[in-house]
């Protein structure tokens, strides 16, 4: 959603490229986690 806000080109991965690509990150990555900084903007 972000990347195509900002036009930015995106493509979908399936879980062994996301690991093949970003590594250790990968499993973060793909947690569906919402989070807050604690401001509201």
């Amino acid at each position: 959603m972000i990347g195509r806000r900002l036009n930015l080109p995106v493509v979908s991965k399936v879980r062994e490229e996301a690991k093949e690509r970003f590594g250790w990150f990968a499993h973060f990555a793909r947690i569906d986690n919402r989070a807050s900084s604690g401001c509201d903007l």
